[in-house]
């Protein structure tokens, strides 16, 4: 994560998932299993409302149809644009690792912290952040397909 280039934004979930239609066309993959992380499981989602001759079977985690509030998205894009993201390194490996994982696993965190370093922060414009597009329809990803998911 965080070793691709950036493409101009604003963004929009139907881009993204348009985007992720066109890399499987391109690699000529007719059909794919999908397995999204936070806001690849929305691009998921997108997939099998939008798509859903293109997915065989999907695993989304850590991710919703709606994630909101946008002050929450808002603030820690301030904090990027603000301190770039090295000021967001330690609030996140402390929200997504408990403390005795972090004891555990020292070596593991400091792997997390490098690849939040490695982040473009170019996505922290309010403008072209990918959290914009999270927040701006929470019914977008509400489909029948939703309840089949195990």
């Amino acid at each position: 994560m965080g070793q691709s280039g950036v493409s101009p934004g604003p963004y929009t979930m139907d881009q993204l998932g348009r985007d992720a239609v066109a890399v499987l066309d391109h690699l000529g993959i007719a059909r794919a299993h999908f397995c999204g992380l936070s806001m690849g499981g929305m691009v998921g989602m997108w997939l099998l409302t939008h798509a859903p001759e293109r997915i065989g079977r999907a695993v989304l985690a850590n991710t919703s149809a709606h994630m909101g509030p946008p002050s929450l998205w808002n603030d820690r894009i301030a904090l990027a644009r603000a301190g770039g993201m090295e000021e967001t390194v330690e609030p996140t490996v402390q929200r997504w690792f408990p403390a005795a994982f972090h004891a555990s696993a020292p070596d593991t965190i400091e792997r997390m912290r490098a690849m939040i370093r490695r982040i473009s922060p170019t996505w922290s414009s309010p403008r072209r952040s990918p959290a914009r597009c999270w927040t701006s329809s929470p019914t977008e990803c509400r489909a029948p397909w939703a309840k089949r998911i195990v």
